[in-house]
């Protein structure tokens, strides 16, 4: 599938402002396009990347959430279960955290034979599938968050070095997402 054929289902689906790049060690590069619901709201950024070697189209909506670093334990393993409760019900795709930076992503892998492409019905399905999993994993894993920061205040210096800086980077970010509309994904 080329980048060509998914400009035109984007703009199909009426997300006609998106970008295009290339991608090391890859034929087709990669598209970027993004949403908001408001004003308010800091909006979703979804790549998607046909991986033309491993017959894949791959949808991912990543920075859904960043878990602190010094995020005590009980309150990343609750935040983790949520993303694991959030996964078994997700029928398509599933979300991944990265212990190195605390990123939160969705992804969803389609399979590709490179002969074939893919339906407009079957690329809406996923477009909106990716924006309600982007949506969903805002309500679910920020309500936990929202929990940590006053957690976060009380720990002072059990927190790992440069936690008020942490808790007050934590607290912005926590902000400008309650920011966000609660209207539904684009769809």
């Amino acid at each position: 599938m080329t980048l060509d054929a998914l400009s035109d289902l984007l703009n199909r689906f009426g997300w006609r402002d998106h970008k295009r790049f290339d991608q090391k060690g890859e034929r087709e590069g990669y598209l970027s396009a993004g949403w908001s619901n408001g004003p308010l709201d800091n909006g979703f950024t979804l790549y998607v990347d046909p991986v033309v070697e491993q017959g894949l189209l791959v949808f991912s909506v990543p920075r859904l959430a960043f878990l602190p670093r010094g995020l005590k334990d009980d309150l990343k393993l609750k935040a983790l279960q949520e993303i694991a409760a959030r996964n078994r019900t997700l029928p398509l795709g599933g979300y991944s955290y990265d212990p190195a930076d605390g990123e939160v992503v969705y992804r969803l892998g389609v399979p590709l034979p490179s002969t074939e492409s893919l339906s407009y019905e079957q690329f809406s399905l996923c477009m909106r599938v990716c924006a309600s999993a982007a949506e969903a994993c805002g309500s679910s894993v920020f309500g936990v968050l929202d929990e940590a920061g006053p957690r976060l205040a009380e720990a002072g210096s059990e927190v790992a070095d440069g936690s008020a800086e942490l808790f007050d980077q934590f607290q912005r970010f926590l902000a400008e997402r309650k920011g966000r509309s609660k209207e539904g994904p684009p769809g």
